[in-house]
């Protein structure tokens, strides 16, 4: 295979998307990047070309695409075309994947599933009970007297977690997410789980099927209000690293990583692993078979190694060769929502963004462009991200440019990276 004048397609229309393109875009072995379908921000980036036309369901289409554009490789960074398995018919087609098989997407795809894996492979995670019918699961709650958090078991864009504070917030959580259908089938089998306290954050590694290397600790703020209140969201900003010990990332490469590669075999991808370190150690609290979104914003930007060579020696397996090289400095990316999220989200609205963000960088998360002007299209709209000597230097500059951007019912959390503005 060869290993400049790449050619790489990219799955998704997010601000992971528009991240992952931005940093390819920076490489001298990458002459053409696609994303399908992109949004308003990967249109306007150089070497890059949204794919509006072709339907990834469509696969005799897209391979058809793919192999008419000649494109090099695939990067699905969305998680629905991983856990649908995209990667076992483009392989199949005899087209290079950077990404897992459907059986290890399963990680993320099926929290009951989740769970068996940790078990068989003596990885460390929250007590839990898998239930699929409603009454059994209410009558669980009436045997327990330790708080818990109810989990629908499919993929709910990381929004089908609730943490319960009581009894009877649990049994509504239970109600609401077996029986009014919230998730639809999502939300058929569900997880209860002990409530674990600890410091939370995420590593992100990446592995060629024998080799892993370790990009960043971030934290990802999850929770819609400022000082993790309110509901759970797809995520509302986050900042990298995040400052944890080096005998405790030494504990989680050990304990986790390794056994979790190990399980999943001969794949390749990155792996989003959300940990908490509780008074007993590190233990995992989900898997994202893909980088995560806020928390690449916040990863790529401080990243100097070049992304085309980790991704070409991970569809080569050779990643043990690759050295990651990662800025000493610190980055926040702050999520813009429209009204309404983590609902649908305000739609159509205009964006207008003032001269005055040199300092940061903008990644597109849910917009289209028309006529030269950005409107909105769904509920995390962009991210506002910038780079710092410290924590509160990239806070401070991503709070500043934000101030230049505008579209109705704009809302963000005033307190990413710790710094309340």
């Amino acid at each position: 295979m060869k290993d400049e004048n790449l050619s790489i397609l990219l799955f998704g229309s997010g601000g992971r998307e528009h991240a992952v393109a931005w940093k390819l875009s920076q490489s001298t072995r990458v002459d053409k990047i696609y994303v399908l379908p992109g949004n308003g921000g990967t249109e306007t980036l150089r070497k890059t070309e949204n794919v509006s036309h072709v339907d990834i369901k469509d696969h005799a289409a897209l391979i058809n695409f793919i192999e008419n554009s000649k494109v090099d490789f695939v990067v699905p960074c969305a998680e629905g075309p991983l856990v649908d398995g995209i990667t076992v018919v483009l392989v199949a087609a005899g087209i290079k994947c950077f990404g897992p098989s459907k059986k290890v997407a399963e990680l993320e795809g099926s929290k009951a599933f989740f769970h068996a894996f940790t078990k068989k492979y003596q990885i460390q995670t929250a007590q839990a009970h898998v239930f699929n019918k409603c009454q059994e699961a209410l009558d669980f709650l009436d045997t327990i007297d330790y708080r818990v958090v109810v989990k629908a078991s499919g993929l709910t864009s990381s929004k089908g977690v609730i943490v319960c504070t009581d009894k009877a917030s649990a049994k509504n959580a239970v109600k609401k997410t077996m029986l009014d259908e919230v998730w639809n089938s999502s939300g058929e089998i569900i997880i209860i789980e002990e409530y674990l306290t600890g410091e939370e954050f995420t590593v992100t590694a990446v592995s060629d099927g024998e080799h892993f290397r370790v990009l960043s600790s971030v934290r990802d703020y999850k929770t819609l209000y400022r000082d993790d209140q309110g509901p759970n969201t797809g995520g509302i900003g986050s900042h990298a690293p995040y400052q944890v010990t080096v005998e405790a990332l030494a504990e989680i490469e050990e304990t986790i990583l390794k056994k979790t590669i190990a399980g999943m075999g001969e794949d390749v991808g990155f792996l989003n692993v959300g940990i908490i370190l509780s008074f007993t150690g590190p233990k995992v609290i989900d898997y994202d078979v893909r980088l995560g979104d806020p928390e690449t914003q916040a990863i790529l930007p401080l990243l100097k190694t070049d992304l085309a060579e980790i991704l070409l020696a991970g569809v080569q397996n050779s990643l043990g060769n690759v050295e990651i090289v990662i800025s000493q400095e610190f980055c926040v990316s702050v999520v813009l929502c429209g009204e309404g999220y983590p609902g649908k989200g305000s739609v159509g609205k205009l964006i207008t963004i003032a001269d005055g963000i040199a300092e940061s960088t903008i990644f597109h998360g849910g917009t289209v462009r028309q006529n030269g002007k950005f409107y909105t299209t769904k509920g995390r709209v962009m991210q506002v991200t910038a780079i710092g000597p410290t924590l509160k230097d990239a806070a401070n500059d991503s709070y500043s440019s934000i101030k230049h951007i505008k579209f109705d019912g704009m809302r963000f959390r005033d307190d990413i990276g710790a710094v309340v503005k």
